[in-house]
């Protein structure tokens, strides 16, 4: 099973490009890949996480041909 990873924003990427397929884990959440990518679970709570265009939270659980986004969220003041 395979996933597609695009990064968008100033976020750290595990790898030079903007997006990779990655293999996926059968029932992997999208904090375990965040985890399996190199990310802290400080640094997971600070991206936002999309799947399939819809924002959603680091327990969804990914499937087979799912495209992720993740991006840097970012807060004023």
């Amino acid at each position: 099973m395979k996933i597609d990873v695009t990064f968008t924003g100033p976020v750290r990427r595990p790898w030079s490009e903007t997006s990779r397929t990655i293999p996926l884990f059968d029932g992997e959440t999208a904090a375990a890949l965040l985890k399996r990518l190199g990310f802290t679970p400080a640094e997971s709570r600070m991206l936002w996480i999309a799947v399939n265009g819809e924002m959603t939270t680091l327990e969804q659980t990914l499937n087979d041909g799912d495209r992720v986004t993740v991006g840097l969220r970012l807060g004023g003041g």
